[in-house]
């Protein structure tokens, strides 16, 4: 009020505060340009913007006495109709069509254990976020305005919907996974030729979207509200294709707490799937915690092991199933469906073993039915398999005490935010993005726990808050000891259970690899220093790296944990255990094991082929490695090796045998989404012939088809 009432003494208070915006802009361009070093140029170009922001005064008024401008206030007059439009393309898009097409492409991720919320009601909170935003608030202001002001409005929402609309169409990019909480693998960022290039389109939108104003306002209403309905289409679709979606799970499944029956007196097989367990990080995790070879104690650690595919989708069928359930072998069965061979493969083992006689229990099959959340009920045929959804079923906090609707309701508030990113100048999607957080603060509670849905890593050694999707898992993890019923019937009993641990790495606090709201691995890490074995050396030089050891860590070191429980409860030696994973992760953490010929960095990592692979026999001791050529194809044969005579698959009558053989073939395809290749094929991608007897040796690898179904 001071400042503005010693402006009113002025002679010429606009012109002169126009003025002083000027060469507040001009210093702070000359600034950035040439005084200050070190910028990243990101900054450098928010900082022009913001000069140019201030310059705009002096050079809209240099126009307007040019002739270019509107001399008089009377020459156009406002059009609600415009203003309206535009309010209503920004409410559907930022509330309704963005928000659907990501829980669209899964609706069922968006389903959370024990908090039954249809997903549905994202897009209806988001709307209301954007109506608002937009259309409430924006009409407020628009209404007390004056004509001349409207204008402005008018011309304003008209900017604000094309460029949002360019944005999102045109130059959002594609950054991997992005989770149900809205968190992408890898940061969001641009080159700074893409943000010249996209500062350079809105400045061209904002001049057309003037001229086009003044000389075309009635057709640029009906335009505004053509795209408005355009768009109500497009959230119609997306709305049919969630609720088809969510029709098919089994919500039952969801809310019960698992039991995995072990019997003392007869013979146990587990087989454990880490989703995404890394098999090249078990010699340095047991180097730098010996104690877990004395856990581990009769395990052999199988180092020569190999996936047929990236992702899960691809690379988990043989797992369960076995060789007839490779890429190559799905392929050749082309009259059937994708998803009836993999329900088929999940089968194998449950039903193999239940024939046999023994107590069967199987929780979260993977893309059961080719859904996100496991569908089930494929084993509704066989009333003796028990079956359950664990994942998430402990709660996603640091606490036991924990409110699962957290995550849906920071979730209503993020997907907002996530359209805003979408829509919003490429230069500002890292600040709004805000690894994943999307502007929202963290709140810590007394207990240590914290009201978030993601962390904040702010080194490669510090982080604040926790990624729920990874303690959805890991709190089943913990909880193993409390889920194993312990019985001295003399029953045989299989149990089959995957755990998404390792799948959703975190930064965690070292030393014990256990979540913290705070993490500091200085000073541990100034300790260990570099981690190498064997003259080999395991790079961590960023977070991707460092977050997916951690976890991996964290993971043996819980299930190390339950082992010794089955060892104080006498249930380990009549226990033949096998962990296994569908496929590791493009990580470049060891040397040389980038693939030639393949410029898709997400499939040429020989890291992303290698499955972890650890067997314990019964009766066994002792730890060992072994390097003979081994796939997760071969768990069926380990799992009924000597405990089931001649173990047979139960679809194709087929003996479950292990292939030996020189050379196999892995498919790289990036088409992870059920929700997309899920023909009767896996969709063409690029095959390599692998020479088994070292996996880890690039020239062992050769690609024999680019573009195929087949790989000859």
């Amino acid at each position: 009020s001071l400042v503005k009432t010693i402006f009113y003494k002025i002679k010429h208070p606009r012109k002169v505060l126009n003025y002083l915006c000027m060469i507040t802009g001009i210093v702070m361009c000359c600034s950035i340009l040439f005084a200050f070093k070190g910028i990243s140029l990101n900054r450098k170009l928010l900082v022009m913007g913001i000069s140019l922001v201030l310059m705009l005064p002096v050079l809209l008024n240099v126009i307007k006495n040019k002739g270019l401008m509107l001399k008089s206030k009377h020459m156009l007059h406002p059009n609600s109709r415009i203003f309206m439009g535009g309010a209503l393309i920004m409410t559907i898009l930022t509330g309704a069509v963005i928000p659907g097409s990501v829980i669209s492409a899964s609706p069922q991720e968006f389903i959370i254990s024990g908090v039954i919320t249809n997903p549905l009601w994202y897009i209806i909170y988001a709307t209301c976020l954007g109506l608002g935003l937009f259309v409430v608030w924006g009409n407020i202001f628009y209404r007390l305005s004056n004509d001349q002001i409207k204008v402005y409005f008018d011309i304003g929402m008209m900017i604000l919907s094309v460029c949002s609309i360019m944005n999102y169409m045109v130059f959002s990019k594609n950054f991997g996974n992005l989770s149900s909480t809205l968190q992408y693998e890898a940061n969001v960022s641009y080159s700074s030729a893409d943000i010249l290039k996209n500062l350079l389109a809105i400045m061209a939108v904002c001049v057309l979207c003037y001229f086009v104003y003044k000389m075309l306002q009635k057709l640029t209403a009906q335009a505004l509200m053509a795209g408005a309905l355009a768009f109500s289409v497009i959230l119609g679709t997306n709305v049919y294709t969630i609720e088809n979606s969510l029709s098919q799970i089994n919500i039952t499944s969801l809310s019960e707490k698992a039991t995995l029956t072990l019997s003392k007196t007869g013979k146990n097989v587990i087989v454990m799937m880490l989703d995404r367990g890394m098999s090249e990080y078990v010699p340095y995790i047991f180097n730098e915690l010996p104690e877990l070879k004395e856990q581990f104690s009769g395990f052999t650690y199988y180092s020569n092991t190999l996936s047929f595919g990236g992702y899960t989708n691809i690379g988990s069928p043989a797992l369960y199933g076995g060789y007839e359930y490779t890429p190559q072998a799905m392929n050749l069965r082309s009259s059937e469906s994708l998803v009836s061979k993999h329900n088929e493969a999940l089968k194998v083992m449950p039903v193999m073993f239940n024939n046999a006689g023994y107590k069967v229990t199987v929780c979260d099959s993977p893309y059961g039915n080719y859904q996100s959340v496991p569908d089930m009920s494929i084993y509704d045929d066989y009333q003796d398999i028990e079956t359950y959804v664990t994942n998430g079923s402990y709660g996603a906090s640091l606490s036991d005490e924990v409110d699962l609707s957290n995550i849906v309701s920071v979730n209503k508030r993020n997907f907002f935010m996530y359209s805003i990113l979408k829509v919003a100048p490429l230069l500002l999607s890292n600040y709004l993005y805000d690894i994943g957080n999307y502007r929202r603060q963290a709140v810590y509670h007394k207990d240590g726990s914290i009201d978030a849905t993601s962390q904040k890593i702010l080194s490669n050694t510090a982080s604040d808050g926790i990624n729920q999707l990874f303690m959805k898992a890991y709190n089943v993890l913990i909880h193993l000891s409390q889920m194993t019923n312990i019985t001295n019937d003399n029953i045989n009993t299989f149990t089959m259970f995957t755990n998404d641990t390792t799948h959703e790495p975190m930064m965690l606090q070292e030393g014990s690899y256990t979540p913290s709201a705070h993490v500091d691995n200085s000073t541990y890490e100034a300790s260990v220093g570099v981690r190498a074995v064997n003259g080999k050396t395991l790079r961590m030089d960023d977070t991707n790296q460092i977050i997916h050891y951690q976890t991996n860590a964290c993971a043996l070191i819980q299930i190390g944990k339950w082992l010794n429980y089955l060892k104080e409860n006498d249930v380990y030696n009549n226990t033949r255990i096998i962990i296994v994973s569908d496929h590791g992760k493009n990580v470049n953490q060891l040397e040389n094991m980038i693939l030639d010929g393949d410029s898709n960095t997400m499939t040429n990592d020989i890291e992303t082929y290698a499955s972890l692979l650890m067997v314990k026999d019964f009766n066994e001791t002792v730890y060992k490695e072994d390097s003979q050529y081994m796939s997760n194809a071969d768990t069926p044969y380990l799992a009924s090796a000597d405990v089931i005579e001649k173990p047979t698959n139960p679809f194709t009558h087929q003996l479950i045998t292990q292939k030996k053989t020189t050379n196999q073939y892995v498919l790289a395809s990036d088409v992870l989404s059920v929700g997309i290749n899920n023909g009767n094929q896996f969709i063409a991608g690029r095959w390599y012939k692998v020479n088994t007897s070292n996996i880890w040796d690039k020239q062992n690898w050769t690609l024999v088809k680019e573009n195929d179904v087949l790989p000859e």
